[in-house]
This record gives structure tokens, sequence and C-alpha cells, in this order.
């Protein structure tokens, strides 16, 4: 007989607790000293190709952020070049030459305030434009700054480059990241003149990009440009000459002024770099500790799973054999017997799962118990959706007797209003379904409005206007009437001294959406009352009544882009907008599908 034969043999005729130990102990002993012989290098390696990754992964991150900043700098220039405003005042031949203080301050506020409206939009950002030093404003360093500054870059042949300027702001100096670009202008003489204009971000803004981009602790973050010129380093870092040989992406070790570093950096598309230097003793000094932790661990696993497995094997084949019995016993159909050797106090992982077991079983008992009441409930649901659909037809009817009942007395008003609430009921209800034609949700509203002028004697006006072809979309059911409720509560309701109000509805399409409007001649609301209106908090009477409830809806079923706002407050009445998508009655349901 083969050796291996043998071993094989014995090892099957021992008890179920031994085997369990051997198995468990001898793989992980095996395996473990395997690795501890090459464990050191193999480990360090890893380490750094994680470092590596690491750095990359946040080098990636970094590069979109910057790389957005960057974006944005252009946008903003571009975006000044294509104001009209600032072109017509440039344009104009007297531009920068000698004039009286008043026509100065007047062009000065024109160009002003054109810098400053496209400044709102880019609140983090800067922006402004150099001028020739004569101009009595050239010095107001906001917007506008002498020409002197920059005389190089507008001589040189470059027609857009990158620099770092400090500005100072109040008692502090800021150094800026600026965009600098020429701009040409033909003059109203013909002649044409160059001017430089700019868009800027806080150095400090880059530096918290590349601060978290770090991936090891004392790790140094620099942006360099094409040429390798350092635009951001850390805080209390002088700048430094980066390697230009290194391979892109790799991580490899270099001698620089301060020491050995591990560099590795990232090619920007527009050519920057982003560098990443590790100190090389940091690296090493945590690798090691890493390794020795990693040695330290493995040797004391060892020895925690040889006594273990020692200990426990006996126990956990005991309850094996226990789980055995039990699911030989549901085998045979036996679902109430239960292993009295299960103690189900203990916690650990073969008593849940025994536990579990058990669970199951009484569930599998439940659910045959439950499967004829389950019956009986289904049938029960089907009489109440019968019921549900016979109700509203009941209300229905009722409304259309009083309706003939009235006209055959002669009772005008009385069948009148008795039509407009059967009506307002139909489209409320709507046959169950959520999605309504724009035509009948102005139905609705003007359903609403001829029953409440029966109580303020036609004392509410409400005008549509609305074109045919934007009827026959498809919107919400129950959209407009809410705040058409809400302009009548707001309004003559809660104002006896109001004698009537006017309510107008306009709707019209913006490339795929539609934009409602609901205005009103009331007396408007203030900015607290509209957020409680849209957080839904209570503020009183009816006040508040579906509005966050449409909201909600609006934007689950069109999303965040979609929902209303409110533009007028008091004393101005309400104007009121509400957005949603441009679909038809199929396309809709299909979304809420």
């Amino acid at each position: 007989m083969k050796p291996v034969e043998k071993i094989k043999n014995k090892f099957n005729a021992l008890p179920l607790g031994i085997k369990m130990h051997l198995s468990f102990v001898l793989p992980i002993v095996i395996l473990l000293g395997a690795l501890l012989l090459g464990m050191g290098s193999v480990f360090e390696n890893l380490y750094k190709d994680q470092i590596n990754y690491s750095i990359e992964r946040a080098n990636t991150q970094a590069d979109a952020f910057i790389s957005n900043y960057l974006s944005n700098l252009k946008f903003i220039v571009d975006q000044i070049k294509s104001d009209q405003e600032i072109r017509g005042i440039l344009e104009d031949k007297d531009f920068g030459k000698k004039r009286d203080l008043g026509e100065n301050y007047r062009e000065f506020l024109a160009l002003n305030s054109a810098f400053q409206f496209i400044g709102i939009a880019h609140p983090n950002y800067k922006l402004g434009m150099f001028l020739k030093d004569n101009v009595v404003y050239t010095n107001n360093f906001h917007y506008f700054y002498p020409e002197s500054n920059l005389s190089e870059i507008l001589d040189s042949a470059s027609k857009n480059t990158y620099m770092v300027m400090k500005i100072k702001d109040n008692i502090k100096v800021n150094e800026y990241l600026s965009f600098v670009t020429k701009y040409d202008i033909r003059k109203t003489d013909g002649n044409t003149e160059t001017y430089a204009i700019m868009s800027q971000v806080d150095i400090e803004k880059l530096k918290k990009v590349l601060d978290s981009a770090k991936s090891v602790e004392g790790a140094l973050m620099y942006l360099a440009d094409e040429k390798g010129k350092v635009l951001v380093k850390p805080a209390n870092r002088t700048s430094i000459e980066l390697p230009d040989d290194i391979e892109y992406n790799a991580m490899r070790l270099v001698k620089l002024r301060d020491g050995e570093f591990y560099f590795t950096q990232r090619l920007m598309e527009n050519n920057w770099r982003i560098v990443s230097l590790i100190p090389k003793a940091e690296a090493e000094k945590k690798s090691s500790i890493v390794v020795i932790m990693y040695i330290t661990a493995i040797l004391i696993m060892i020895a925690i799973v040889y006594t273990i497995s020692l200990v426990f094997s006996k126990y956990y084949s005991g309850k094996i054999f226990a789980l055995k019995k039990r699911v030989n016993d549901i085998t045979e159909g036996n679902l109430s017997v239960k292993n009295k050797k299960t103690d189900a106090s203990t916690k650990d992982e073969m008593d849940e799962l025994y536990n579990n077991f058990e669970f199951m079983v009484s569930e599998v008992k439940r659910l045959m118990k439950e499967q004829y009441k389950l019956g009986k409930d289904v049938t029960r649901a089907e009489m109440r959706a019968l019921q549900a659909q016979i109700n509203p037809h009941f209300l229905y009817n009722t409304l259309d007797l009083i309706n003939w009942g009235a006209l055959d007395y002669g009772a005008e008003s009385v069948a009148k209003i008795a039509r407009d609430l059967g009506q307002f009921y139909r489209l409320s209800l709507n046959h169950g379904s959520a999605v309504i034609s724009i035509a009948e949700e102005l139905l609705h509203a003007e359903s609403f409005i001829r029953i409440e002028n029966v109580h303020y004697e036609g004392a509410i006006h409400l005008e549509i206007e609305v074109e045919e072809n934007i009827k026959q979309y498809a919107c919400l059911n129950i959209l407009l009437q809410p705040f058409v409720e809400n302009a009548v509560v707001h309004g003559i309701a809660e104002h006896p001294a109001i004698k009537e109000m006017h309510i107008k509805i306009t709707a019209k399409k913006i490339e795929d959406d539609i934009e409602f409007h609901i205005i009103d001649d009331g007396v408007g609301v203030d900015k607290e009352e509209i957020e409680k209106l849209l957080e839904d908090l209570p503020v009183g009477g009816f006040r508040g009544f579906g509005i966050n409830n449409v909201n909600f809806r609006l934007k689950l079923c069109y999303g965040e882009d979609y929902g209303i706002k409110y533009d007028n407050i008091k004393p101005h009445g309400t104007d009121l907008t509400i957005k949603i998508k441009a679909l038809t009655i199929k396309e809709l349901e299909e979304t809420l599908m």
C-alpha cells in the first residue's frame, strides 16, 4: 500500500472531532508557514503598490477637481468676451481716453455693473480686466487693474496664459491662480485695440484639493504647469525643481534637495502635472511596522487556531449530529418534534444556524395554516375594490338626480351647483387614475371657482390663458386646484374687507417642459409662510393644505428639477410657478408605472 493511501485510511478512521481539528489546523499552519518565508519583501512590495494605487486614485480625483476649476476659469473669460454690454463700452473710440470726471464715473458704473453681474453667477471666482494706467478707476483692484502690471503678456505672442497673482483683500494678501487672455476689440473708428481680461481662483482652494488627495501622512503635493513651474505648493514649503524624466503614474525613488522621496505624478489634459512626494523614511517606517505586526499576528493566529480547534472540535461535532437528527425528523414529515439537546441560550454560529432552521420550520407551519385565511382576504379585498368603484358612481348619480330635480322645479341655481359639484368630484376622483389631461385639470379649477362663487356671490374672477396645443398634454391629477383654493383662502376668505379678487392661470411650453403660473391679486404671503408651506409646517387655518404634498408628488414623478416656486410676496399678491415635463397621458402613465 502506498504511503499516501495509508495516511488517507488512517485519517478516515479518526473520530469526527479529531478530523475537524486536523482539517482546520493543518492547512492553516502549512499556509501561514509558507507565507512567513517570503512575507517580508512581498508584503513591502504590496504595500508600495497599494500606496501607488491610492496616490493614483487621489491624483485622478484631484485632476478632476482642478480641471473643473480651470474649465470654469476659461468659461468665465468666454462669458466676459460674449457680454454685449462690455463689448459695447470697449468699442467706443473714446474709451480709455481722458474724459471729465462725470463721464469716467458713468463709464465705470456701466462696466463695473456688467462685471458684477457675471461675478454674482460665479461667487467662488474673481474676474477683471486690465486697463490703461491713465484710466481713473484702473486702480480699483476689484475688477480693474493697471495694464503696466501685465505689459509682458500683452506684448507676447501667446493669447492665453496662467499666472499666480498676489492681491490684497482688505488687510490680507491672497494668492490667486489667474487665467489671462487677450481680448481684441475693433473700435468704432476702425482701429483695433487689445485688452487683457482674466478670471481667478484662490490658491487656497487648490491647496485644499491637493491636501485632500494625500493618501499617505506626510506626503507633499505640488501642482506644476507644462514648463515645470510650480503653481501650487504645500504650506510652509519652498518651490522645488521637479524632475521631468520620470514615467507618469509610476512611483520611483528620487533624490531631491530635501532628501529621498517616492515620486509619482499625473499628467493632466493641459500638460500640467500633479506631483506627489512621499518621504522615503516615512514610507519605509510604516511598511516595516506593518510587516512586523503581520508576522506577529500570524504566529499568534497559529497558536490560537490550534488551541481553539482542539477544544471546540468535539463541541461542534456534537451540534452537527444534533442538527442532522432534526433534518431527518423533518424529512420523515415530523414537524412538531424538537431536539432537546439544543441550548437556546447560546449565541454561537451553530446555534444560530439551528435556531434559524427551527424558525424556518415554524414559518412553514404558519404559512400552511394561513393559506386558507389568505384566500379569504383576497376575496374580501376584491369586494372592497368593487365597493370603492360603486360609491363614487352613487355620488355622481345622486348629484345628477338633484340637478334634474332642480330643473324640473325651475331652481336653475341649485341645478348649476349640483352640476358643478358633480363635475368637481368626477375630475377629483378621475376613475382612480393619477393622470389627467391639462384641459380637464383646468376644468377642475373652473368647477371649484364656480362653486365658491355661489358662496361669495360671484366675487372671484378666474381667467385662463392656455393654448389649445398645451391642453392635450397630461399632468398629475389635482395639480392646479389646491393652489387656486389657497389663493381664495389667503385672499377673500381670510380678509372680509376684500370685495372681489382675480385669479389668472397661464401655461407655456418651454422646450420639453411646461410652466404654469397662478397669479392672484390678494394680500400675498411672506417668506416665512412660503417656507412653512413648502415644509408642510402648521401655519394656521387651512394655509398650506396640500402644497407640500403636491410639491412632493411633482418631484417624485418628474425629478428634483421640477416642482413649485413662489415668486411674489406681500403685499403684491402671489405669483406661483409650477414646472412639469411635457408628456402625453400615455407617457406619464408609463412614467408612474
